[in-house]
């Protein structure tokens, strides 16, 4: 009988090498001599490629803020690294500008993709606000801040206007006109639905959200098909359409003088109907999801990244982290070492 155990450790070695380069000439013949310094070291002092990573790393996936990186190093390598607030900008502006490539390859990976969510939150830059965009799947991730939300910013990003598949959205009246197929985030709905039911008291809102939750579920558990037999998309179609025409059927029985046809429950329950397709798509395309989960994953980040480090400086600040974050959130869906993806860009 063996007994194993391990001990596990981390030691941070700091690496300062100072090259001098001597000029002279010989004593004896004259001859002059130039010593070089190696091509490398351009500035007095000049920072390897793992220390910016490193720094890189803690601001966009840490979402540490530039103050407490400038005092982690200090305090990781006992004072003997002090690095200003404006060199871990520089730092960060330089990896946005390397990251080129690599979008331009996030955004084909997009294009071809079956299925691509779309969703956006407000971030606050500077004094203003701005908006951060996302467009992702399960295998790329491209982030887009701009001054704008709608048509201009989806226009900007430079993937939507030529997307044909299908794009899972919660509605945003920009996306609606976009000549892709749509497919409807059903757990908005199934909010609002709770919504109708809580404040209207409308019992149809309560029938259709059971319907939505037994139609996803029974596609959960029809395993990799996730696509239902053409019976019960029928089924679930024709239970669709009959808890609409009771809705109406249930605004116009209300008695109350303080029923309005423009209030919440009525508007949602004409967009379930126009909408139907899109709503339902998930129950005759297997890679279409029922919600837009996926989307609002990759934005929750930013809350954390708001909530550590505070506002952004400027709207170039947060360009300049949606275009690292782009990169690091593709490489971690596809299984890649963040640090070496990093060292690899060439910080």
């Amino acid at each position: 009988m063996s007994i194993a155990k391990q001990f596990v450790d981390v030691e941070l070695v700091t690496h300062i090498v100072e090259h001098r380069a001597f000029n002279g000439k010989c004593s004896c013949c004259g001859k002059k001599f130039e010593a070089s310094l190696p091509q490398n070291l351009i500035n007095p002092v000049t920072y390897g490629d793992n220390l910016k990573a490193m720094t890189v790393l803690l601001s966009t996936e840490g979402c540490v803020s530039v103050n407490r990186i400038k005092n982690m190093i200090k305090e990781l390598t006992d004072g003997n690294i002090s690095i200003s607030e404006g060199t871990i900008v520089n730092w960060l502006a330089e990896m946005s500008g390397k990251t080129d490539s690599g979008l331009n390859e996030i955004k084909k990976a997009l294009l071809a993709n079956l299925v691509n969510h779309k969703d956006e939150t407000p971030i606050d830059v500077g004094m203003g606000l701005a908006w951060l965009h996302v467009l992702s799947n399960d295998k790329a991730t491209y982030y887009h801040v701009d001054a704008k939300r709608g048509k201009a910013a989806d226009e900007a990003m430079g993937v939507l206007p030529l997307y044909k598949n299908v794009l899972v959205h919660d509605h945003l009246s920009s996306l609606i006109h976009l000549p892709c197929e749509h497919a409807e985030c059903n757990a908005h709905i199934l909010r609002y639905l709770k919504a109708a039911k809580e404040l209207q008291k409308r019992d149809w809102a309560d029938d259709m959200a059971a319907l939505l939750v037994s139609a996803h579920r029974e596609t959960l558990a029809s395993g990799q098909k996730r696509s239902l037999p053409l019976k019960r998309v029928r089924f679930y179609e024709k239970e669709y359409d009959r808890i609409l025409e009771a809705g109406e059927k249930e605004f116009k029985a209300d008695p109350s003088p303080l029923k309005d046809y423009n209030d919440d429950d009525m508007k949602l329950l004409r967009r379930l109907k126009r909408y139907k397709r899109d709503h339902l798509l998930f129950l005759t395309r297997q890679e279409v999801p029922f919600d837009n989960n996926l989307a609002e994953r990759d934005l929750r980040m930013i809350k954390t990244k708001q909530k550590v480090s505070g506002c952004f400086r400027s709207l170039k600040g947060a360009q300049i982290f949606a275009a690292i974050k782009s990169v690091l959130s593709t490489a971690k869906k596809n299984g890649q070492n963040l640090f070496i993806k990093l060292k690899t860009l060439g910080v």
